[in-house]
């Protein structure tokens, strides 16, 4: 399996494009949010698509991730209705799908989306 791509801010930190300016590049961004869900969810699904959606860190997923949203969806509504019959291939798809929408530890790093622990040092303000 290729590793995956660093993404741009990271290889700005690390000073990468100092060394080697032609790689410059910008991420994409997140043009539009996501919009409302499929009408072909169940009113179950529904329910999964409106938690999913609102546990996305801001700024990952937008309307050109809709499908793997929707797959998200099912998969996790697969697994809720029925966790026992829920097989090891349905459950590193999803993981890798929440990975990929930064919905895990790992996927937030892996993105930059984790949030910064705050400074316990009262003089970092003044």
């Amino acid at each position: 399996m290729a590793r995956p791509r660093t993404s741009a801010a990271v290889l700005e930190l690390k000073g990468a494009f100092k060394k080697d300016p032609q790689r410059a590049r910008e991420d994409a961004k997140v043009n539009k949010p996501i919009g409302e869900p499929p009408k072909s969810l169940s009113p179950f699904q529904l329910k999964i698509w409106k938690e999913i959606v609102g546990k996305i860190p801001a700024g990952i997923a937008g309307d050109a991730d809709e499908s793997i949203v929707e797959m998200v969806v099912i998969l996790f509504a697969e697994f809720r209705e029925n966790a026992e019959e829920f097989t090891a291939a349905k459950y590193g798809i999803l993981h890798r799908l929440l990975s990929d929408l930064g919905m895990t530890p790992q996927g937030r790093a892996k993105i930059g989306a984790a949030p910064k622990p705050k400074s316990s040092n009262p003089f970092d303000d003044l």
